[in-house]
C-alpha cells in the first residue's frame, strides 16, 4: 500500500505542478512578446517608468516615484493618471504571480490529500483479497472477503469473484473427500464379501461349487466395473477421454443395445420395448460411448422396475435434435434427489407411492454420472424426471448436419 500511495502522490503532484506552471510561463512569454511589439521609444520610456523588475525608481522602491523626465530635463508625456494606471497594471501582474504561486501550493496540497484518499480506497479491497488469498493458499477454504462501506464496481466484482472461487474450491474439496470415502466404501464391500467366502472355503466351512464360483465371479465383475467406471470419469475430468466420432445411425444402435438387454429383462420378468417415430437418424458420435449411455440407463431401469413391469425406449427426432427416452414403471425418483441424480456415488431414492417393490441390487453409483459425462462430451443434454407411471431419462443429441 505504501508504494501505491507514493506513486499516486508523485503522479498527482506532477500533474498539478505542470498544469499550473504553464500559466505563469505563458503569461511571461505573452508579456515579453507584447512589449517587443511596441515601438522602441515607447518601450524605453515604459521600462524607465517601471524600473528594474517592475519596481518604481528610488531607493528600494520606497515612496512615490519621481516625475519621469526626458533626456532634456523636460517632464515626460506620461501624466499622473497614466502613471497610476501603469502602477495598477504592475501591481496586478505581481498579484497575479502571487496567486499562481499560492494556487500551485494549494493544488499540491489537494493532490496529496486526494492521492492518499484514492490510494487507500484502492488498496484496502486489494489488501483484503490478498490476505484472503494467503489464507486460502494455506488451506483455509472457508475464507471469504467482506468489504466494508461503499466500493467501486470493479473492487466489488473482484471480491465477489474471489468468494465464488473460494466457494467452488470448498465444494470441490468436499466432493473430493466424499468421493474418496465413497470409493473406499464401494471397494470394501465386494472385497469383504470375497474375503469372507475365501476364508470360509479355507476353513472348510463351505464347499467350493458352481454357486460359490458364480458368487465370487459376480464380486470380481463388480470390482472390475467400478474400476472401469472410475477410469472413465478420471479421464473425463482430465480432458483425456477421447471420442471416436463417426456418423452413427441411432435407430440401429438403440435396437442392438435393447436386443442385447432382452435376456436380462426376461430373467427378471420385465418387458423391454423399443419404438422409433422417425426413419434414419444420424448423429456425429462415438458409437461405443453412446451404447454405454443406453446400457447404463437400461441397467438403472432394470434395477428398480418390479416384476411384470415394463421399460420403454423411444427414439424421436426434430430437424436439429435427436431425443432418446428411457421410461420405466418402477417407483419414481424422489423430488429431493432429482437435482443430484447425476452426481457420482448418488443412487437416487425411488418414491414408493404405489406400494411397488424394487429388487435390491447394488451398483457402483457411477452409472448416471458417466451418462451425463458422455452426453456432455457429445454436446448434448440429459435430464431425469418423473411421469405418472414411473421415472424417465431423456438424452438429447444434436443431429448430424450432413
Amino acid at each position: 500500500m505504501n508504494r501505491l500511495i507514493t506513486r499516486l502522490v508523485l503522479a498527482m503532484l506532477l500533474v498539478a505542478v505542470v498544469s499550473l506552471a504553464t500559466v505563469p510561463i505563458a503569461q511571461y512569454f505573452a508579456a515579453r512578446q507584447t512589449i517587443e511589439n511596441l515601438s522602441e521609444d515607447f518601450r524605453e520610456r515604459l521600462e524607465q517608468h517601471e524600473g528594474p523588475r517592475g519596481r518604481p525608481p528610488g531607493p528600494r522602491g520606497e515612496g512615490p516615484p519621481p516625475k519621469p523626465v526626458n533626456a532634456n530635463g523636460e517632464q515626460d508625456f506620461l501624466s499622473e493618471e497614466n502613471t497610476r494606471l501603469f502602477e495598477l497594471f504592475r501591481d496586478y501582474r505581481v498579484a497575479q504571480r502571487r496567486a499562481v504561486y499560492f494556487g500551485i501550493a494549494g493544488a499540491m496540497l489537494l493532490a496529496i490529500v486526494l492521492a492518499i484518499w484514492l490510494s487507500r480506497g484502492i488498496a484496502k479491497p486489494i489488501e483484503a483479497v490478498s490476505d484472503a488469498s494467503s489464507k486460502l493458499a494455506l488451506g483455509n477454504l472457508q475464507t471469504r472477503v467482506q468489504l466494508q462501506g461503499f466500493q467501486a464496481d470493479e473492487t466489488q466484482r473482484l471480491a465477489n469473484d474471489f468468494n465464488v472461487m473460494a466457494e467452488s474450491l470448498e465444494r470441490y474439496e468436499g466432493e473430493r473427500k466424499a468421493m474418496i470415502a465413497d470409493i473406499a466404501h464401494e471397494l470394501r464391500n465386494p472385497l469383504a464379501t470375497m474375503q469372507m467366502r475365501i476364508d470360509a472355503l479355507s476353513d472348510g466351512l463351505v464347499t467350493f461349487n458352481e454357486d460359490e464360483a458364480k458368487l465370487l465371479q459376480g464380486q470380481v465383475g463388480l470390482l472390475a466395473r467400478l474400476i472401469d467406471d472410475l477410469r472413465v470419469l478420471s479421464l473425463a475430468d482430465a480432458g483425456r477421454l477421447s471420442l471416436n466420432l463417426i456418423e452413427v445411425e441411432l435407430n440401429e444402435l438403440a435396437a442392438n443395445v435393447v436386443r442385447n438387454m432382452e435376456t436380462r429383462a426376461r430373467a427378471v420378468n420385465v418387458g423391454l420395448e423399443f419404438t422409433s417415430s422417425s426413419g434414419n437418424i444420424f448423429v456425429n458420435a462415438d458409437p461405443d460411448r453412446l451404447a454405454q449411455v443406453l446400457n447404463n440407463l437400461l441397467d438403472d431401469a432394470l434395477r428398480v422396475t418390479p416384476e411384470n413391469g415394463k421399460i420403454t425406449v423411444r427414439l424421436e427426432a426434430s430437424p436439429c435434435e435427436a431425443k432418446l427416452t428411457v421410461r420405466d414403471t418402477g417407483p419414481g425418483i424422489s423430488e429431493e434427489d432429482l437435482p443430484t441424480i447425476f452426481e457420482r456415488f448418488v443412487q437416487g431414492k425411488r418414491r414408493d407411492t404405489q406400494g411397488k417393490s424394487t429388487r435390491s441390487k447394488t451398483g457402483s453409483g457411477l452409472g448416471l454420472a458417466i451418462v451425463k459425462t458422455i452426453v456432455n462430451l457429445h454436446e448434448g443434454q440429459v435430464k431425469a424426471s418423473n411421469y405418472r407411471g414411473g421415472a424417465q431419462f431423456e438424452v438429447m443429441l444434436p443431429r448430424s448436419k450432413t
